[in-house]
C-alpha cells in the first residue's frame, strides 16, 4: 500500500467516524423544546447529556429567519461553580425575560436568561427572541458569538430547505408540519412548541429532519417545560438520570461557594447555595477545615445546617462564619464537607 493509498483511507475512516452513532454520543447537552411565547417570555429547554458537565463559557443564541447574525441574541453562560457540575438528565429551562432566581423541583431548573448571575448578554443591543422560523443553537466554550462554528447541537423550525441549515450538524430541523404547512411558531401559526419526540430512545434521535424525530404543539396541546415531550423523549431522560444517580455518592448538581474577606485577618465569612443538597443531608452538620499548603487541617469547626425554602424544595443556602485570628499568616484552603463529603474548597491568605 502506497503513501497516498494509506492517506485516503485514513480520510475515509475519520468521515465515517463523523458519521457514525458514537461521534453523536459526545454531544454534551441539546436542544429538547423551543417556545415561543409572543407576549409571554420566549423559552429553550436544553437536556444535558454528559454527567457532571462543565457548562461555564457555554453560548445560547438565536438567529433570525435569513440565518443573521446582525439582528440575533445570544447569552453565555457565566464563569461561575453553579455550572461547574450539571449532572445528566437535568433538563434547564431558560426563560428569557426577567430576573427570576433560579427555581429546582428535582432534576428540572428554570432560571431567567435576564439573571447575570447565570448569564451574561452577548450585546446588550441583540435581542434573544424567539421568532415563527427560526434557529436556536447551543455552543461550546470558546466558540464565537457569532455564525455557527462550535456548534454542541441546533434546532431549527419552520426554515425552507436551504444550503446553509442543511451545512450544520447535529441538528433536529423540521421545515413543516405534518400536513406539509410551513411551520409559523406564534400564537396566531399553526403552533407554538417545537420539541424532540426521541422515536428510539438515543441521542442519536437529536440529529434528524422532520416529524419522525420533531414535531410541534398548539397550546394547551400537551403543552409544559420541565417533563418529557413524548413517552419515548421522557424514557431517554429517565435512562440519563438512572445513569447519573449511580455515578456518584453524593454530588449536587450546582454548587455555588463565596468566602469574604480575602485576604482575611479576623474572620472569614463562607456562603454556600446548591440547587440539589437534599434536605435530610441539609439538616445535619456542615465541617469547615483550614488547611495549610502542606495539607494539614489547622482549624475545623462544625455548624447546624437550616434549609432554606426560597428557590423550591432542595434549595439549600446558607451563611457561616469562621475566625481564623488564631491562625499564622500564610496562604491556606478552606473546605467544606458534608455527609456526603467535599463540597468545595476554596484557597484564602490570612493576613
Amino acid at each position: 500500500m502506497n503513501i497516498r493509498t494509506a492517506f485516503l483511507l485514513a480520510a475515509a475512516s475519520c468521515i465515517l467516524l463523523l458519521q457514525s452513532p458514537s461521534f453523536l454520543a459526545a454531544q454534551d447537552v441539546v436542544i429538547n423544546k423551543v417556545f415561543n411565547g409572543g407576549d409571554v417570555a420566549d423559552t429553550v429547554e436544553l437536556l444535558v447529556i454528559k454527567n457532571n458537565l462543565d457548562m461555564r463559557g457555554m453560548i445560547l443564541r438565536d438567529f433570525t429567519p435569513e440565518l443573521e447574525d446582525s439582528r440575533s441574541g445570544a447569552y453565555i453562560f457565566q464563569n461561575t461553580a453553579f455550572w461547574q457540575r450539571v449532572k445528566a438528565g437535568t433538563l434547564i429551562v431558560c426563560v428569557a425575560a426577567g430576573n427570576i432566581p433560579p427555581q429546582l423541583q428535582d432534576t428540572v431548573l428554570t432560571i431567567s436568561l435576564g439573571n447575570p448571575t447565570y448569564f451574561q448578554p452577548s450585546d446588550t443591543l441583540r435581542t434573544f427572541n424567539v421568532a415563527g422560523q427560526d434557529m436556536v443553537m447551543i455552543k461550546q466554550f470558546g466558540a464565537s458569538v457569532r455564525g455557527t462554528s462550535g456548534n454542541i447541537h441546533a434546532f431549527a423550525y419552520g426554515l425552507p430547505d436551504s444550503a446553509s441549515v442543511r451545512a450544520i450538524s447535529p441538528k433536529l430541523w423540521i421545515p413543516t408540519t405534518r400536513t406539509g404547512a410551513q411551520i409559523n411558531l406564534t400564537p396566531s401559526g399553526n403552533a407554538v412548541y417545537a420539541f424532540a419526540t426521541s422515536p428510539t430512545q438515543s441521542l442519536r434521535d437529536f440529529n434528524g429532519t422532520g416529524t419522525g424525530f420533531v414535531d410541534v404543539w398548539r397550546l394547551g396541546a400537551g403543552t409544559g417545560f420541565g417533563r418529557g415531550n413524548t413517552p419515548n423523549n421522557q424514557r431517554f431522560i429517565d435512562s440519563l438520570r438512572r445513569n447519573s444517580a449511580t455515578s456518584v455518592q453524593f454530588s449536587p448538581i450546582f454548587i455555588s461557594t463565596k468566602i469574604f474577606p480575602n485576604p482575611a485577618s479576623e474572620y472569614i465569612n463562607v456562603q454556600i447555595s446548591s440547587a440539589d443538597i437534599p434536605m435530610d443531608k441539609s439538616q445535619q452538620e456542615t465541617i469547615i477545615s483550614c488547611v495549610d499548603m502542606l495539607g494539614k487541617r489547622v482549624k475545623t469547626v462544625s455548624r447546624k445546617n437550616t434549609a432554606s425554602p426560597t428557590f423550591g424544595q432542595n434549595f439549600f443556602y446558607a451563611e457561616y462564619n469562621v475566625s481564623c485570628e488564631d491562625l499564622p499568616r500564610g496562604v491556606y484552603f478552606l473546605e467544606v464537607r458534608m455527609q456526603g463529603g467535599l463540597l468545595a474548597r476554596e484557597k484564602f491568605v490570612k493576613m
